[in-house]
């Protein structure tokens, strides 16, 4: 029984890539086609997600064994990625793990970390709306962190302005703004 519905879930993962990657064939950007980019930089990242998703406390338990090690190369190969697909996938994971209750000491790890808001810092300055929505959902946990580290305090006063004149602008969805 058990067997069968990892079967199932790495099945319908696939046919979920499947479904993503029939509906971006074709689609050219900078003269490249994206699906075919995509599944030749991230084969194995399906399964990755899908672990990630729906093994809660395993993933838990795992995300604080190997803190240091995992996000780092999350930061490194995914998050700052010139895959535009890769990146906008890989912070809205983020987002969901970090929000995830079962995961509140890696949130709250993360969000200690001043290489880790850097990264989400540049994302919000990324090209793609998405993407910055996705990282700003991630740079909000930064902000209502009560135990700030000395280091992110300065750099959020040090760039307040600017941050506020980013998030004056900052379109939420189609009609609301962040003011």
């Amino acid at each position: 029984m058990f067997g069968e519905s990892q079967l199932v879930s790495k099945l319908k993962a696939r046919q979920d890539a499947a479904h993503v990657v029939k509906n971006l064939h074709g689609q050219r950007v900078n003269s490249r086609l994206i699906a075919s980019d995509y599944m030749e930089e991230n084969a194995d990242l399906v399964d990755i997600l899908d672990l990630l998703t729906r093994h809660k406390s395993t993933v838990a338990d795992f995300l604080l064994r190997n803190y240091q090690w995992f996000f780092r190369e999350y930061n490194s190969r995914l998050l700052e990625s010139p895959n535009y697909i890769t990146r906008r996938h890989a912070v809205k994971l983020l987002g969901e793990i970090l929000s995830d209750h079962s995961n509140s000491s890696v949130m709250v790890h993360y969000v200690s970390s001043l290489d880790n808001m850097w990264v989400l810092m540049n994302l919000l300055r990324d090209s793609n709306k998405t993407i910055q929505l996705d990282a700003f959902q991630v740079f909000k946990l930064f902000i209502d962190n009560q135990n700030k580290s000395p280091e992110i305090v300065s750099i959020l006063v040090k760039n307040r302005s600017k941050l506020l004149q980013f998030f004056g602008d900052f379109e939420l969805g189609k009609s609301r703004y962040i003011r």
